[in-house]
């Protein structure tokens, strides 16, 4: 099951004739002046900014973990095997050349039987993975969904063919990764709800990037949930280019 086909990207076509300005501003459109418009793209520019640079953090721990995955993969292998192998006798085998040999070997079997069994075990756990993947990412986009995953592994710049290997081995990489766990995308260039989001800290310094980082090593599963989340796009909206320390610019 491929969650992403190769039909080419499908961007949104861009009318040169229309009049984009009188179609957002005006008292019965979605801004009432062109001030307003400015400060929706602003905001939706800084979240899309805060954005990216999650996704570069996140596909740096998704090769971490993929690397580490090999290398279990390959330990467990090697145990396998070595069960496998019978423990040599203590007698001496008795030379004679005129017995027939079998024309095969037992434990050769034994081995392609095993093996056999392990592969057909994994590609229904990776459908069984990719069928996940795929019900979090309708949840998440809809119907539509190949094209939002599409746009966020260019921004990642995984091929389609490693989002599939992503979502049969490491599912739970890729549904943090797509921002498959988080709420339903609102429109970008709507303003963030300032009274319930941006707050500053009531002591101590700045949340900054440095910070949500030192929280993310410390305590990973306060890092991804929502309310850090969304605190997170708050201060960045707050503090601005103040925001962007530590290693923010790493992956430019």
């Amino acid at each position: 099951m491929d969650l992403l086909t190769n039909d080419g990207n499908q961007d949104p076509v861009i009318d040169e004739n229309k009049d984009y300005l009188s179609e957002l501003v005006g008292d019965d459109k979605k801004f009432k002046t062109p001030a307003e418009l400015a400060k929706g793209k602003w905001h939706a520019d800084q979240t899309i900014e805060l954005m990216k640079k999650r996704m570069d953090d996140l596909r740096a721990d998704y090769m971490k973990e993929r690397q580490q995955n090999l290398t279990r993969e390959q330990l467990e292998s090697i145990l396998t095997r070595f069960k496998e192998t019978p423990l040599s006798s203590n007698e001496k085998p008795i030379v004679n050349e005129a017995d027939d040999r079998p024309t095969y070997d037992p434990n050769q079997i034994k081995s392609l039987v095993s093996e056999t069994y392990s592969q057909e075990k994994e590609r229904d756990r990776q459908s069984a993975n990719a069928r996940l993947v795929q019900d979090k990412a309708i949840e998440r986009f809809g119907s539509n969904y190949q094209d939002a995953l599409s746009r966020q592994a260019a921004d990642l710049g995984l091929s389609p063919q490693e989002v599939n290997a992503m979502a049969k081995t490491n599912p739970k990489v890729f549904i943090k990764s797509f921002g498959l766990d988080q709420p339903v995308r609102k429109d970008p260039f709507e303003a963030p709800m300032r009274n319930s989001l941006s707050f500053a800290p009531t002591g101590g310094p700045d949340r900054t990037w440095a910070h949500y980082q030192k929280l993310k090593a410390e305590k990973p599963k306060d890092y991804y949930s929502p309310k850090i989340q969304n605190q997170m796009l708050a201060d960045y909206d707050r503090l601005g280019t103040k925001f962007e320390d530590g290693d923010f610019s790493q992956y430019n």
